[in-house]
């Protein structure tokens, strides 16, 4: 299993036929967990971005979803929240995929925090 916290070492992992990669960078690990759940199609990150926005008038539902946690390496959980930028990474996540056929399967522990690992699926 090798380490990628960034677009082109997931892209080097992807051509090398990478099964299984392991990723340090939390705020790289939420933006491949978004661009798992848009399932490639740029188009859905559009609800990502109206939680944001009404996160920000005060009238936020989904005030959860905005929130994702992270098992560290020392096992505690600490949690992320989303923001415009990682929205952005997650888009040039999605165009990776797209590129190469190839989709993305975050793992988590069973209390649902992300663990790190993820499963390159093509």
């Amino acid at each position: 299993m090798i380490t990628v916290n960034s677009y082109k070492p997931l892209e080097q992992a992807i051509k090398d036929g990478e099964k299984t990669v392991k990723v340090e960078d939390p705020k790289f690990l939420v933006a491949c967990v978004v661009a798992e759940k848009c399932e490639g199609m740029t188009g859905r990150i559009k609800s990502f971005l109206d939680l944001l926005l009404n996160r920000q008038s005060r009238d936020a539902n989904g005030y959860s979803e905005l929130y994702y946690p992270i098992l560290s390496a020392k096992g505690r959980v600490f949690r992320i929240r989303l923001n415009i930028s990682l929205c952005a990474n997650a888009l040039k996540v999605m165009d990776i995929l797209r590129q190469y056929g190839a989709g993305l399967q975050v793992c988590r522990n069973e209390e649902g925090a992300l663990t790190g690992e993820m499963q390159i699926i093509q």
